[in-house]
């Protein structure tokens, strides 16, 4: 039987606790400190009235707070709307409107545009990493206690609303249960990628995007391996923090693969294992 999606950061957090599962430039986050802040996001969500079928968007970028807003929404069995972080206002009404969501969880930097949204949809608004006033602050230290554990949430409920970009028209919500995206991440897992407990994945795609959220974040997790998570993509940059860090696994698009090419001469390349018949590790 599928487990519920956030069985997957679950699963692996209590079973290797100290495993670095983020590194944010210097800073290093294990599973268990993951976990732990999912489930204190999941309690304040709770207290307010979230609960299993609410929808409740994202706009948090690429950061340390994503993975634990994302899997404490799925630990409530509430269904998680990541969006673009760089959408504007009216567009995230759209979405706010359009997936009937009971909430809206912004990140600082994009409080700009997710508050009027939120307003303008009759939405509440939830914020991490923000110093300023407004909304519900999810980083409280004395919010509340912690859910114990995930839902058990069935294999054909819902799980995610992932919406198309919009360039041929409004967007559109594709619903995804947890059977669907648990056997994604499964399935990658294993290949093309072969991700290992001991991998370190170089995650720069926007995880806000199902290549992001299955196949760098999810896949990471499932394997308890760690995740170097970076908020773009400056190939230089990218180059330094994989040989810094000893990336073993990248996933890019195709001009990405370009930069990379026209960056390596000024720079060092990392180690990455070279792409096999059984080891796939350059997939785009």
């Amino acid at each position: 039987m599928t487990r519920p999606l956030a069985a997957v950061l679950a699963d692996t957090a209590a079973r290797r606790p100290d495993r670095p599962a983020l590194i944010w430039d210097d800073d290093v986050v294990t599973y268990e400190q993951v976990w732990d802040r999912a489930r204190h996001y999941a309690g304040v969500l709770r207290r307010h009235g979230v609960g299993p079928g609410d929808r409740v968007a994202l706009l948090v970028p690429n950061s340390p707070c994503f993975p634990p807003i994302y899997y404490g929404v799925l630990a409530l069995g509430a269904v998680v709307v990541p969006m673009n972080a760089q959408s504007r206002a009216a567009e995230v009404e759209f979405v706010l409107k359009d997936c009937g969501a009971r909430a809206l969880v912004c990140e600082g930097t994009a409080v700009e545009q997710g508050a009027p949204a939120a307003s303008a949809a009759g939405v509440e608004l939830f914020t991490v990493a923000d110093e300023r006033a407004g909304g519900i602050d999810l980083d409280a230290p004395h919010a509340g206690p912690p859910v114990a554990r995930h839902t058990d949430a069935a294999p054909d409920d819902l799980a995610a609303i992932l919406y198309t970009s919009g360039t041929t028209g409004r967007p559109k919500g594709a619903m995804l249960t947890h059977r669907n995206i648990v056997t994604n991440i499964e399935v990658t897992a294993v290949s093309p990628f072969g991700v290992q407990d001991d991998d370190v994945l170089y995650g720069c795609l926007p995880l806000s995007h199902t290549f992001g959220q299955v196949c760098v974040m999810g896949t990471c997790f499932l394997a308890g391996a760690t995740l170097v998570l970076a908020p773009r993509f400056p190939a230089e940059q990218a180059l330094r923090a994989m040989e810094r860090h000893g990336c073993t696994i990248f996933m890019g698009v195709p001009t990405m693969y370009h930069a990379l090419l026209e960056a390596v001469a000024a720079a060092p390349a990392p180690r990455l294992r070279p792409p096999t018949a059984a080891d796939r590790r350059w997939r785009y």
